[in-house]
């Protein structure tokens, strides 16, 4: 059996999705049941909170595979506290039910260490197992296209694009449909179980030409907005982030500005198909 935890996700509904496609039984974990709905009917499902502690020995209880991943909450007032005690469940639950394999999705900008905000959590993940009994691949994301989809409102109302980014640095992206298919493969085949895999789509982006391919599809002009680095906070506190969530996410902002190059993994490093432009054109907006 196949753990999927945050399995409602992005990530991980398209994951569970590559699993079923491929014959795979998977036992598909979150916190909310009214979106298992949306699962075929051969996927097993289990309501469980990543910091419920029996209920998720339960659900792994005599599994083999599991993949994790670190859900953030954006309003939480300690984040890295919250991932540090989320982390020790997980090593908690491995130990308990003898899990043999778990597969972790990581972040570029892992091998980061404190300070790097967010992404830490995604440093703390990797070295979570360390001494456990357990074979471990941490797959690293580059962005996700997905992110910008944030923005799609606004640009279709206003014709901006707001960003922390400097308009023109361009930065690796990655389609979380990719990830997924990626993760079904590792998560399929024993052959690919190198610790660390870095992932990331065919070119690079900016904030520029992200602009560029929504001007294209929603047919008006989509111009960049940058947001000024002390203004960050400001704009997420009020987008709804706690101050705690806001700090943390903008030391993230400033070490991807600051990072040219994400990866220390060039062996593992893979290079999946999907352009920025076909991902956009196969979302229900349009």
């Amino acid at each position: 059996m196949n753990i999927v935890i945050g399995a409602t996700g992005r990530v991980g509904t398209a994951l569970v999705n590559e699993l079923v496609k491929r014959d795979m039984p998977v036992l598909a974990i979150a916190r909310n049941k009214n979106k298992f709905a949306k699962f075929d009917s051969r996927v097993q499902c289990h309501i469980a909170d990543v910091f419920d502690l029996d209920t998720l020995i339960k659900a792994f209880n005599g599994e083999d595979t599991v993949f994790l991943m670190t859900p953030e909450n954006f309003h939480s007032n300690d984040v890295l506290g919250d991932a540090e005690r989320m982390l020790e469940i997980y090593r908690e639950v491995v130990y308990r039910t003898g899990v043999r394999r778990v597969i972790g999705l990581s972040s570029m900008g892992a091998h980061l260490e404190a300070g790097s905000g967010n992404l830490y959590i995604s440093h703390m993940l990797e070295q979570a197992f360390a001494g456990l009994p357990v074979e471990t691949t941490f797959i690293r994301p580059a962005y996700y296209y997905s992110n910008w989809m944030n923005y799609i409102e606004v640009a279709r109302t206003y014709g901006i694009l707001p960003t922390f980014f400097h308009p023109h640095k361009k930065i690796a992206m990655v389609s979380p449909g990719d990830v997924a298919c990626f993760a079904a493969i590792v998560m399929r085949s024993r052959k690919l179980s190198a610790p660390l895999y870095e992932i990331e789509g065919p070119k690079t982006y900016s904030a520029h030409d992200i602009a560029r391919f929504f001007s294209e599809y929603l047919k008006r002009e989509v111009t960049v907005q940058q947001i000024p680095q002390e203004q960050w906070i400001p704009t997420l506190t009020k987008a709804g982030f706690s101050p705690d969530a806001a700090h943390n996410m903008a030391l993230m902002t400033q070490a991807v500005m600051n990072t040219i190059s994400f990866g220390e993994n060039t062996e593992n490093k893979i290079i999946w198909n999907t352009e920025f432009e076909d991902f956009l054109g196969g979302q229900k907006t349009f």
